[in-house]
């Protein structure tokens, strides 16, 4: 069987169309997801756990945690990769939230030679973005060390923002500072991160609607104030499953007032990953923006 060129496979925390995915071939790694309260982890494939059995536990209180894909699932994707390809681009969680691409870098490199890695500074709706760009331009016949270099540079024009309703879980993981877990709980507010190779605590919001505009003065400030709507390359929201249906449109038109967006059809709506909603917890919601001017 004749190889194709390049193949391309992103993990399970990146978000993505369906038949965007399938049209161009392209393969996703399940990482791992623990239940602790049962001591069973599971492939984070949509099959062996679900966005809604998620959401259910986390209604009853379950505990999650979240690992790199088991080595040797990860060997046998690749196995499988290279029989079709004669390289292969992986686009990972960000290297500072998961040994993940420490794990591609130092083990599955040493089978697979020609196995090029991204080094991600993000996941969800960012890896998103960077993946349609790695597709545009392996079609566009670029070289390989141009694609990952292309693409590593990419997150310096991409802004990716969350709000998180109920905490209990990220404060379990130790995601966040105990003095900020402290005014957090005294003052009933919601935290605002920022996913920009770690979680960064950027602020808080007490009523939904406030929340959302710290976050948009937040982006904009974030690419120094001129983010005009013909600077906007694409944006995007994520939320979870049993999110209020006023919530996301609020949220919908408020970005689309913000930046003077013509239309909501321009605003791409996706779920939260699996492994960010372990996380963040029923209710959270995040932005992503990819946009044309350099920042600072």
């Amino acid at each position: 069987m004749n190889k194709k060129k390049i193949g391309v496979v992103i993990d399970s925390s990146t978000t993505y169309d369906e038949k965007y995915i399938k049209d161009n071939n392209v393969e996703i790694l399940p990482l791992c997801i623990t239940d602790v309260n049962e001591n069973k982890s599971f492939n984070d494939d949509g099959i062996s756990i679900t966005h809604e059995t998620i959401i259910d536990g986390l209604e009853n209180k379950k505990n999650y945690k979240t690992s790199a894909t088991q080595v040797g699932v990860f060997l046998k994707k690749m196995e499988e990769m290279f029989i079709k390809y004669e390289d292969v681009i992986f686009i990972p969680i960000s290297y500072g939230l998961s040994s993940q691409y420490d794990q591609a870098k130092n083990i599955i490199k040493e089978e697979f030679p020609n196995l090029h890695i991204v080094k991600s500074q993000s996941g969800a709706l960012a890896n998103e973005f960077i993946l349609e760009n790695v597709i545009e331009m392996i079609n566009n016949k670029e070289n390989i060390g141009t694609i990952i270099e292309n693409s590593e540079k990419m997150y310096d024009n991409i802004f990716e923002i969350f709000s998180v309703e109920h905490i209990e879980n990220i404060i379990r993981s130790g995601r966040i500072l105990k003095t900020a877990v402290n005014l957090i709980k005294l003052m009933k507010i919601k935290p605002i991160f920022i996913l920009k190779v770690s979680n960064h605590l950027s602020g808080f919001g007490k009523k939904f609607e406030s929340i959302i505009a710290k976050m948009l003065e937040k982006i904009k400030k974030n690419f120094n104030f001129v983010l005009e709507k013909n600077k906007i390359i694409k944006i995007g929201i994520m939320h979870t499953l049993k999110w209020d249906e006023s919530k996301l449109n609020y949220l919908i038109n408020e970005i689309k007032k913000y930046f003077k967006l013509a239309s909501n059809k321009s605003i791409i709506k996706r779920l939260i990953p699996n492994t960010v909603l372990t996380h963040t917890n029923k209710g959270s919601f995040g932005i992503c923006i990819y946009a044309k001017n350099d920042k600072k």
